[in-house]
């Protein structure tokens, strides 16, 4: 009996110092020496096959931060991967949570309302609601996420006419928070 609640207890203590470690480690810096690109004013980390450019100005809106950039191997097969985020409107703090939900899902609706395939969603390992949706563009085919943060709606996409669903899935599970 003394044993298996000692192993029980050392295998609690072992679980408590890898967590604490891992939460420790999983900072900027961390994710930096991982490979990934990273955001801090955001608290964000992106492993993405291409360094993202800052392309805020190749496009209409008014971002918080709108990151692209291009795959092509020359074999006439192209991915484009993007990341963007908006604020939400100035005052949104002076409402109460459940307001802030209906406000949030009301914005992301309207920015799918042009998509196909829109479902809803619960992204990274912190469950934030948003939309998954897919459409076709200049002949490609897009996939991508909507979903909201602290304050900010992300936009996570992917455009491509080669192995679309991989590269999204992968571009997707590097996208970080720290």
């Amino acid at each position: 009996m003394k044993n298996t609640i000692k192993k029980t207890v050392l295998t609690i203590s072992a679980i408590l110092i890898a967590v604490i470690s891992f939460a420790q480690t999983t900072d900027a810096s961390y994710y930096r020496s991982k490979g990934y690109q990273v955001f801090e004013r955001f608290g964000l980390a992106v492993k993405a096959p291409v360094k993202l450019f800052d392309i805020s100005d190749q496009a209409q809106g008014d971002f918080a931060m709108n990151y692209g950039g291009i795959v092509d191997d020359g074999k006439s097969t192209m991915a484009a991967y993007q990341i963007m985020i908006t604020n939400l409107p100035h005052g949104y703090l002076d409402y109460s949570e459940s307001e802030i939900k209906v406000l949030v899902d009301n914005l992301i609706k309207d920015k799918v309302s042009g998509f196909n395939n829109v479902k809803k969603i619960y992204f990274g390992e912190d469950d934030c609601p948003g939309y998954s949706m897919e459409t076709s563009i200049y002949g490609y085919k897009q996939k991508s996420v909507m979903f909201y943060r602290n304050g900010h709606i992300y936009a996570v996409s992917v455009i491509s006419n080669y192995q679309l669903e991989q590269r999204f899935n992968q571009f997707t599970n590097g996208v970080k928070f720290f």
